[in-house]
């Protein structure tokens, strides 16, 4: 295999996943926590297979063949800036214990490329009493 279509990932079995996507049936309107999900604007919002050729996933779940993964995830399309909003219930929002906030992001350019900025990712937290960090992910 091609050494661009390698992709190796560990998931701590102690992690407290946000959301996942991993759950039978896809629900991109819920997190894995139960917490509401917001994303006005989006051309394009929902949970699908991410798979190449074959799959351990039950067969009928929406699939975009275009990933060299076998794995659920969230499939967003924009034209414009956007904002991506997942609530944590309040039973799990002390996250004290924990050290680091992961996020796995891929790009797929879906047409020809074209002239313009790269696609820069921004991460927003907020905390019950309003206060924010704001962290720029690699563009």
């Amino acid at each position: 295999m091609p050494n661009q279509f390698v992709f190796w990932t560990y998931q701590d079995s102690r992690r407290k996943a946000v959301d996942n996507f991993e759950r039978i049936q896809p629900n991109a309107t819920q997190n894995t926590l139960l917490g509401a999900v917001a994303t006005p604007g989006f051309a394009t919002f929902e949970e699908r297979l991410l798979n190449f050729d074959s799959s351990r996933y039950p067969p009928g779940l929406p699939t975009d063949f275009a990933f060299f993964h076998d794995t659920l995830g969230l499939k967003l399309a924009w034209t414009a800036p956007q904002t991506y909003t997942t609530n944590i219930p309040a039973p799990h929002r002390n996250v004290s214990k924990y050290k680091y906030l992961t996020i796995r992001a891929a790009k797929k350019v879906s047409g020809p490329p074209t002239a313009g900025p790269g696609v820069a990712l921004f991460i927003n937290i907020e905390d019950g009493a309003g206060r924010t960090g704001l962290v720029a992910g690699a563009k």
